[in-house]
């Protein structure tokens, strides 16, 4: 063990934001990046269970038979939720087939003494049928209390396209239940508000019902409907925002701790701010993203400072077919002049965004990045060291995100001092999927040799290590099962157009990537540049370049390769 460093005149700055309790309130989150054993799967009749695919859930009734109940459908085991709650759900669906389907919350009750009596509901139900009749034809959002032949309604019908993506949101509290579809208020009432517990449920059938009397009711031939589910959210009325106080270096820190509404190049957050002097800012955000190939789509943010625009689809970006659910930091220094400035993010689908973190002080930059995506696999207890040497004394500050849910634990010490993190610990992830969180530390640091040690419960994935700090460190040897070595990939490969070169440096050096024929003729130098430790990801438009096969390399100090690329136009 390091022994400490610290001057008695130097005191360790450790200050936190405050009672993370009183404001996110998370119950239940799933983004369906794969199966859990905590829904109950259901089918009846001749259907099949639903399955996880691509980042959704998906349900999908075919070829129902008329006599008997034909059904798909996901549920909450148990009926956890009561009032002072709220759902979030982005759901699209096919068009409607012959019967029903819905989303949202519902008391689980199914006898017909029940649906007279005490029926809970607060959902989305569409039916469609043979004949007619409004009874039996209907899109709709309703509230109960009592029976399902007396509740408050409001028609969806040629409101709203169930066909395209939305994000559903429904504030179910005391006196008041409340729709909002793409956040924008659908419908609001103070009626027949359920008064009992509920649970979550999305299903198809085949049933038509006659929404005034639904005893009566038939079974019918359905040949095909579906729903695709992206994912499920379910919180207390504080929602899943994370107060967060400032502290060091960090102008602010904001916690959405949640998904935006998946409109597509969507300004989503705002954020203005001031730098007492000219110096480097740096721009930290994690989260997850996800790549819905079925759909040809993904999950992607990007950033715009003072109307720059840093792109998507790179390494300043949540790009889902890069990460493909897992999580990723956007570590960007950038050179601010002294004055107020302006950070936007915008959206495409719905990143998972955990923290927006913003970092400055008069003579500081980002002195170490590295994109480790290490999970632990070992026993508990020591996972990884860092060890660094820091020029001169000066306040140090640390990022380190993880991908972990509630079962999983971390701990560090610094040197031989254990840093406090209680109070960043209050919202970790859920039971389901893991979840990217981002722990600050800030400290004052004699100049000399340092430890960074990390000690972990579970199997967290230590995704990134950032410093922020006007000093400079050296010597960083980050052991324990750590091998680094060189990574190129080149994506798509064959191509149309355009490709994205990724590859990953584990240490400051230059590095040169150049482009030839196969007659070894260079067609272009696409990257020389000094690197810091980190992530990259170059596009290269291929516009002006004719079909054929091409070698790329890429070369540093002490490395070369090169890799073979196929364009077709």
């Amino acid at each position: 063990m390091l022994k400490i460093n610290f001057k008695l005149n130097i005191i360790p700055i450790l200050m936190f934001y405050c009672s993370t309790f009183l404001n996110a309130q998370i119950i239940l989150r799933d983004d369906f990046k794969e199966n859990s054993n905590y829904w109950f799967f259901r089918e009846d009749g001749n259907q099949s269970v639903p399955i996880v695919k691509d980042g959704t859930l998906q349900l999908k009734l075919i070829d129902a038979v008329e006599s008997e109940y034909c059904n798909t459908e996901i549920y909450d085991p148990t009926e956890p939720y009561q009032s002072g709650t709220i759902l979030r759900t982005r759901i699209k669906a096919s068009p409607q087939h012959i019967g029903s389907r819905g989303w949202g919350f519902w008391d689980g009750d199914l006898t017909l003494i029940d649906i007279f009596l005490e029926y809970d509901v607060a959902w989305i139900m569409q039916q469609k049928s043979l004949v007619s009749d409004e009874k039996y034809n209907w899109f709709l959002f309703g509230v109960a209390s009592d029976s399902l032949s007396n509740k408050k309604t409001v028609s969806l019908q040629n409101k709203l396209n169930e066909n395209e993506w939305h994000t559903y949101k429904i504030i179910w509290d005391e006196n008041i239940t409340s729709l909002y579809v793409d956040d924008e208020l659908f419908y609001l009432t103070n009626s027949n508000i359920p008064d009992d517990k509920m649970r979550f449920d999305v299903w198809i059938d085949n049933r038509v019902i006659n929404i005034e009397d639904p005893s009566k009711y038939w079974n019918n031939n359905s040949n095909g409907s579906s729903i695709f589910v992206d994912y499920v959210e379910i919180t207390g009325l504080n929602g899943t925002e994370i107060s967060r106080n400032t502290f060091g270096n960090i102008l602010f820190w904001d916690s959405p701790n949640s998904y935006p509404n998946g409109k597509k190049d969507n300004l989503w957050k705002e954020y203005n701010f001031f730098v007492g002097q000219q110096s480097e800012v740096l721009i930290y955000i994690s989260g997850n993203a996800e790549n819905y190939a079925e759909f040809g789509i993904d999950d992607d943010l990007k950033i715009v400072i003072n109307g720059i625009d840093y792109g998507w689809d790179n390494q300043n970006s949540l790009n889902g077919k890069m990460n493909n659910g897992n999580g990723y930091a956007i570590s960007l220094p950038v050179n601010l002049s002294s004055g107020n400035h302006n950070l936007k993010i915008y959206t495409d689908e719905t990143p998972f965004v955990s923290d927006i973190i913003v970092v400055n002080s008069p003579n500081g930059k980002l002195i170490y990045n590295n994109i480790f995506n290490q999970i632990a696999n070992d026993e508990d207890g020591f996972f990884k060291n860092i060890d660094f040497e820091v020029s001169e004394n000066s306040e140090i500050t640390c990022l380190l995100s993880f991908d972990m849910n509630s079962k999983d634990d971390i701990n560090i010490m610094i040197d031989d001092k254990a840093i406090d993190l209680t109070n960043q610990k209050k919202i970790l992830g859920n039971e389901l999927q893991k979840r990217t969180a981002t722990f600050v530390i800030n400290e004052l640091l004699t100049s000399g040799k340092h430890s960074l040690k990390i000690f972990k419960t579970g199997s967290p994935k230590l995704v990134n290590v950032s410093v922020y700090s006007p000093s400079t460190i050296t010597d960083i040897d980050n052991n324990l099962n750590d091998n680094f070595e060189f990574e190129f990939t080149v994506y798509p490969n064959p191509f149309n157009i355009t490709t994205n070169i990724n590859y990953k440096i584990s240490q400051p050096t230059n590095v040169k990537i150049r482009i030839y024929n196969l007659l070894g003729e260079l067609i272009e130098e696409v990257i020389n540049d000094n690197h810091i430790i980190g992530y990259y990801n170059f596009e290269w438009n291929a516009e002006n370049v004719s079909s054929g096969i091409y070698l790329f390399t890429i070369s540093t100090n002490n490395y070369f390769e090169s890799k073979k690329v196929i364009l077709l136009k």
